[in-house]
């Protein structure tokens, strides 16, 4: 199994040791080697065999955990050419894209805390400026943002269509949409909007 690059270099640098990564909402754990095993066979048994989360029919491997949610990996993409960190649910079986890898992934968390995307709230607790956290990731996310778009103008492209269609591909159909609309709802960029005004339009 090919993994990118950058998940052996933050293994090497995690010299497998437990340890909490920042995240906008709440603190998030980086899994050792043996959790990031464990949790493969916890999905296949919490989901069943045929239905553990998938990217586009693609196998995802967790490595950060939190709360019930999980980051993954898209397996078997090309990981120089296609964005491939998600987000799985607790309560899904797909999942929603992220950020273009685990490198862009930690730089635009550093980044947020840096400009104050990501700051302590007066009660105490960690907030954050959605506009400024939208603007790093959309810069620090390009493969993610073309995707997530592109997704959503293919998947948009049903709207309309005669009730030949049958009901269950419309909802095969809408699959992308629906992810996609995820994705962007974080990252706010113009093209959506644009293609959901086109859509209000018609």
């Amino acid at each position: 199994m090919k993994l990118p690059n950058d998940f052996y270099e933050l293994y090497e640098w995690r010299n497998g040791n437990s340890i909490y990564f920042p995240h906008p909402i709440e603190s998030a754990q980086i899994c050792d080697l043996c959790s990031v095993e464990n949790i493969y066979e916890e999905q296949a048994i919490t989901w069943g065999e045929s239905n553990i989360p998938k990217y586009k029919q693609n196998d995802l491997l967790s490595f950060v955990a939190r709360e019930g949610d999980f980051f993954s990996i898209v397996l078997e993409r090309n990981y120089e050419e296609e964005a491939h960190i998600v987000e799985v649910g607790e309560s899904s079986n797909h999942g929603v894209l992220r950020y273009d890898s685990i490198t862009t992934m930690l730089h635009s968390t550093v980044e947020c805390f840096d400009i104050n995307a990501f700051y302590l709230g007066e009660d105490g607790y960690l907030a954050e400026n959605p506009s400024l956290v939208a603007e790093v990731l959309r810069t620090r996310n390009p493969k993610t943002v073309a995707e997530a778009t592109s997704d959503l103008q293919s998947g948009l492209s049903v709207y309309g269509l005669d009730d030949r269609l049958a009901e269950s591909e419309y909802g095969l159909l809408l699959i992308p949409v629906i992810s996609s609309l995820e994705t962007l709802r974080v990252l706010r960029p113009s093209e959506a909007i644009t293609l959901v005004k086109r859509l209000n339009r018609k």
